[in-house]
């Protein structure tokens, strides 16, 4: 079993080890081309997202486990310093 990914920090894109067969890393190279050299990882965006959405909505009991699964996740934000005058506004 691989280790698990952590999960996304807002504001910055995630970038996922991802290893492809050759078969299929040549078909995403050429429709990349054909699409004009379309950015792979806009084309992998767009695949991953669709997967998702189609099989989160042909079963709605994932879809709830799945909505349930998200909101535990808890989002960790930088801590902000704000300097205040001396007068405290």
């Amino acid at each position: 079993m691989g280790r698990r990914a952590a999960a996304p920090v807002p504001g910055k894109r995630k970038s996922l080890p991802v290893k492809l067969p050759d078969d299929l890393a040549l078909d995403l190279w050429v429709f990349c081309e054909l699409h004009h050299g379309a950015p792979h990882n806009r084309i992998v965006e767009k695949a991953v997202r669709k997967f998702i959405d189609d099989e989160l909505n042909d079963n709605p009991p994932a879809r709830q486990r799945f909505e349930e699964l998200k909101s535990k996740i808890v989002v960790r934000t930088p801590l902000q310093i704000v300097r205040m005058s001396p007068d405290g506004i």
